[in-house]
């Protein structure tokens, strides 16, 4: 969901991006340090394009904040539950968009088999990219992404991994179907 001129919020209550100035539902946001580098007599517009863009819903609360800029999709915050990480901060590493969207699946309360399963299931990602974003999306080991999207493989696929997995333990050749 980048900024738009208005969108859903999770409780279904529409945010209005756009429209009245000041927006009631905007809040600017800039970090102490940032603030510090300005000194003297200020250009309005200097300091408003170092703000970041956050819009409050009026009917839950939740704040949702445009870390990366109005073109990325916001990070969601939540009263009572924390954010609810749906971006990173600028500082941080950017999220791919498979890697996204096993995070907002988290967020949301799926367990990591439902993530692994909506990776290769819906998604249609080979095991390898799937455990990639797993991993990253949802922040666990790699070896904890690996089992999980490897439980959640379809059988013949699963099936053809574990046998690989024997050859290359064994170092000798598996037959088919064993």
């Amino acid at each position: 969901m980048v900024a738009m001129a208005k969108f859903l919020c999770t409780c279904g209550a529409v945010v209005r991006v756009s429209g009245d100035i000041p927006n009631p539902f905007e809040w600017l946001l800039i970090s102490d340090v940032k603030y510090d580098e300005f000194t003297g007599p200020v250009d309005a517009q200097e300091l408003y394009g170092e703000m970041t863009h956050a819009f409050r819903c009026d009917a839950c609360g939740r704040l949702w904040v445009y870390w990366n800029g109005l073109g990325e999709p916001p990070a969601e915050y939540s009263p009572g539950s924390g954010c609810l990480h749906m971006s990173l901060p600028r500082n941080s590493p950017a999220l791919d968009e498979d890697a996204l969207a096993a995070r907002t699946a988290v967020v949301r309360g799926a367990s990591l088999d439902e993530v692994a399963r909506l990776l290769v299931e819906d998604r249609g990602l080979e095991p390898i990219p799937a455990v990639k974003a797993l991993r990253s999306g949802a922040e666990v080991r790699l070896l904890t992404a690996k089992e999980a999207v490897h439980r959640n493989l379809p059988d013949r696929i699963r099936l053809e991994a574990e046998q690989l997995w024997d050859e290359t333990a064994t170092g000798r050749e598996v037959p088919p179907g064993i």
